[in-house]
């Protein structure tokens, strides 16, 4: 019978012929004298309960009429060479007397070729095919399916030139980096040919199946002969087949439109014609921006409106991703905001697109058109779902306008100097918090999230002019409204607790507690903004907490105090932060105070103070350096020193540690803990403190230590520099000491002392090398 397919003729049906662990065969006969071998690729192994006797085109090649064996891989194994011997074998009478052409893609195309020899094949078909897939020979170029290698099956070894037989064609896209070092190795053996299909990437048999024409077939009736079977008669056939292969033309048009989007512009014409040619919304968004880019900007933005009607549903996400990056690399502005707002109105009730429309627009520097558009989602719609997320958007913009619409309601009053903003639950206690630090937006005011976490209905009053007796006065009256019937204390620090006692009687507050709070702002008179506080303004108790030892806020507290019944509750070691006992871990801790005014008591504070202290991040913080201080000046407080440090992962009390290690037990272990900070490149550390510490102390090597670290990150530094020098001087390294110091000049004149005395003992102790 000739090798031209004959459907219908012979037996159709498929035969199992082998079975094994990793691999089977079955064959469908139509007694052709041309059996094609097939091989399945690694995306197309079959699933565990698929039958045996369905293998990779057999449907293709049933169609054509032509015999066919199909080689299946139960898993994406490569082929394993002995389990391929036994199928050789099991094979070998259906394929003797007959002209054998093995074929397949990737996985399945390195078998095609490493396996023509064993099955006498008289031409290879191999499209975009591995070379090898163990990781010890492509592992430097292509690591896609290396992690599949099972050396013990050994399936993908490298093709050699003894596995070779027949015709050997390759198919594959010359850009596609991985499969071109793979066809570089193969081209090197006897007999392999290479076929170029740019534009096809890894599915380079995908050129031919999309095409109209009938080219996959014809690729078959060319294989049947050896003599129509020739690299001539194959590449004509792809190029016939690019004329009207879908995937061609989807993949040319990607990698062109590709190279727009880095910059290039070597083939803006060609990707002209293919939009001209291309019937599809991407090629129309892209004829767009290139109108835009060929001097037509009305025309290009005519077409894009055009087509956003549509709400760009009919282009594939990946694309639409790619026009949009195009349009923003190429600077056509108008046609993104364009398309951002098609998006943006295909769920316009959605939050988060709205939110990303107006992030898109700040990247535009259109920060208005966000704000707009989120301010009139604001008025149209609950935006709880996303108040926080639009809270950060107002402020990153710095929009006060946004930030009012989102507060709606909760904005009790806006002034010019004044803004009161309430987090209303039903709670019986109303905590009101003033803040006066500057450049806080409305919903930013101190301790809002702790108190509202905490159920407590909170209102914050935010003024960064010492709040203002006039704008306050209307603010109090607003807010009467909201605390009719409730229990109120107010809060605050430094300016916001001046404030917290100075409106506590207008506000009808039970309690203030504030922290630090000044008496009045310097020069104010009583009318002023931060005028004195009076008997008159303070309510029937109030608690200062503040740290005894900063002379300013004694001072404060003190004249607060004398006006009426307040108590301070001293709060050491928290450099004029004292609320900061109350950040982070401990933040619950204050709130719950407040849930019953009648026990927050001068003692229950301070025995909620001692409960936090130790948690406190400020506490800890101030002790450690004071104690640093008074050991540095004194050498007192050794032991205290020495519980506070050990144990703490932070680099300041490991260096202090290490020192403390050195005066109990000097050698190389208080070294070693110098090291784990001096190893870490991303340790936080006061070098220079610690360096004089050291010298002082009489520990030179830890000195020698850190000044070598610090002028290695460093070295331009002349402190740096100065401080390497004083330390190898020290230890009497005088040759590293001569040549460091003189790579430092030129010498500030603040230097020359120490750098005297060094040069005087370097004359002493070396003169012949000076």
């Amino acid at each position: 019978m000739s090798g031209t397919g004959t459907t219908g003729s012979g037996n159709s049906k498929a035969v199992v012929l082998f079975s094994g662990i990793h691999l089977f065969a079955a064959m469908r006969d139509f007694g052709t004298d041309t059996v094609f071998v097939t091989f399945n690729n690694r995306a197309e192994t079959p699933s565990a309960d698929a039958p045996e006797d369905r293998f990779w085109a057999d449907t293709f090649f049933a169609k054509l009429g032509y015999s066919a064996i199909g080689i299946v891989s139960r898993a994406p194994n490569w082929f394993p060479p002995d389990e391929m011997s036994a199928v050789a074998e099991a094979i070998r009478p259906r394929l003797r007397g007959k002209r054998v052409v093995t074929y397949g893609s990737s996985m399945g195309g390195y078998a095609a070729l490493k396996f023509s020899n064993l099955l006498g094949a008289g031409l290879a078909l191999a499209f975009s095919p591995q070379w090898s897939n163990n990781p010890a020979d492509v592992g430097t170029f292509d690591c896609r399916w290396t992690s599949l290698y099972d050396p013990a099956l050994q399936g993908g070894v490298a093709i050699t030139a003894g596995d070779l037989h027949g015709k050997c064609f390759i198919f594959l896209d010359p850009h596609e980096r991985e499969d071109r070092e793979h066809g570089d190795r193969l081209t090197a053996l006897p007999g392999v040919t290479r076929i170029v299909a740019p534009f096809t990437w890894h599915a380079t048999l995908g050129q031919l199946i999309s095409s109209s024409g009938k080219e996959s077939r014809q690729l078959m009736e060319l294989a049947t002969d050896p003599r129509t079977g020739t690299a001539e008669r194959f590449r004509q056939l792809f190029r016939v087949s690019r004329r009207t292969s879908r995937s061609y033309h989807e993949t040319k048009f990607h990698c062109v439109a590709s190279r727009l989007e880095r910059g290039g512009t070597a083939r803006f014409h060609e990707l002209a014609g293919l939009c001209a040619d291309e019937a599809t919304q991407e090629a129309r968004l892209l004829k767009g921006v290139m109108l835009f880019l060929d001097g037509e900007p009305e025309a290009g933005l005519e077409l894009v409106q055009r087509e956003t009607p549509s709400g760009l549903h009919h282009i594939h996400v990946s694309s639409l991703e790619r026009v949009l990056r195009i349009y923003r690399i190429r600077g056509f502005v108008e046609g993104e905001i364009l398309l951002r707002r098609a998006l943006r109105d295909r769920e316009p009730e959605n939050g988060l697109g709205r939110l990303n429309f107006a992030g898109e627009m700040e990247a535009l520097g259109r920060p208005e058109a966000g704000i707009a558009d989120l301010i009139a989602l604001c008025r149209e719609r609950d935006v709880t779902p996303w108040r926080e997320e639009i809270g950060h958007f107002a402020r990153r913009v710095n929009s006060r306008e946004l930030l009012v619409a989102l507060l709606g309601d909760d904005l009790i009053f806006d002034g010019a100097q004044v803004s009161v903003v309430s987090q209303m639950t039903d709670s019986e206690t109303v905590v009101i918090v003033f803040d006066g630090t500057e450049g806080r937006m409305p919903d930013e005011f101190e301790g809002s999230r702790i108190c509202h976490r905490s159920g407590l209905s909170v209102i914050g009053i935010l003024s960064p002019s010492w709040f203002p007796p006039d704008e306050m006065e209307r603010a109090v009256s607003a807010i009467a409204e909201r605390t009719d019937g409730r229990r109120v204390v107010t809060t605050g620090h430094h300016v916001g607790g001046y404030a917290a006692f100075r409106y506590a009687y207008a506000l009808g507050a039970e309690l203030t507690v504030a922290f630090a709070p000044r008496f009045c702002r310097e020069g104010a008179g009583r009318g002023d903004a931060g005028g004195p506080i009076e008997s008159a303004d303070l309510p029937a108790r109030g608690l200062i907490v503040s740290d005894p030892r900063q002379p300013d806020d004694r001072y404060h507290a003190e004249l607060i105090a004398a006006r009426g019944s307040i108590t301070i509750v001293p709060a050491r070691f928290t450099w004029g932060s004292p609320e900061r006992y109350f950040a982070g871990v401990n933040e619950p801790r204050l709130p719950e105070l407040f849930r019953d005014l009648s026990q927050v008591t001068a003692a229950s504070l301070r025995q909620a103070l001692r409960a936090s202290r130790r948690q406190a991040e400020i506490y800890n913080y101030v002790l450690y350096y004071d104690l640093l201080h008074r050991f540095e000046t004194r050498g007192d407080f050794r032991a205290l020193f020495r519980s506070l440090v050990s144990g703490s992962d932070g680099a300041d009390h490991i260096l202090a540690d290490a020192l403390l290690m050195q005066f109990e037990d000097p050698g190389e272990a208080p070294l070693l803990k110098l090291r784990r900070v001096l190893d870490n490149p991303h340790a936080q550390y006061d070098s220079h403190r610690f360096w004089a510490l050291y010298r002082k102390s009489g520990w030179r090597e830890g000195a020698l230590a850190l000044a070598r670290a610090m002028h290695r990150t460093d070295a331009g530094n002349i402190d740096v520099r100065i401080m390497l020098v004083a330390s190898l001087f020290d230890l009497k390294k005088y040759d590293e000491a001569l040549i460091v110091l003189f790579s430092a000049l030129p010498i500030e004149d603040r230097h020359r002392a120490l750098i005297r005395e060094i040069a005087e003992t370097l004359v002493d102790n070396q003169r012949n090398a000076l």
